[in-house]
């Protein structure tokens, strides 16, 4: 998927996808630890585990970082 492109709503999306790697730019620029920590604050939901992989629903994390960055 190129970087300019939002994923689908019902996309599962790697640590990798949204963090993002030397390489590739993530939907989000924050650092590991911080997302861990807001995933603690129980501002971002848990992750899905699929066997030993983790991850996240693309609009559950979306809906989630809007209550954090624009509450209304």
């Amino acid at each position: 998927m190129p970087h300019h492109e939002l994923p689908h709503p019902h996309s599962l999306l790697r640590l990798s996808q949204i963090l993002g790697t030397r390489d590739r730019p993530g939907l989000l620029n924050i650092g590991r630890t911080k997302f861990y920590n807001m995933i603690n604050q129980n501002l971002i939901p848990k992750p899905l585990k699929l066997g030993r992989v983790s991850v996240w629903r693309y609009a559950d994390l979306q809906q989630a970082l809007d209550r954090v960055f624009h509450p209304d």
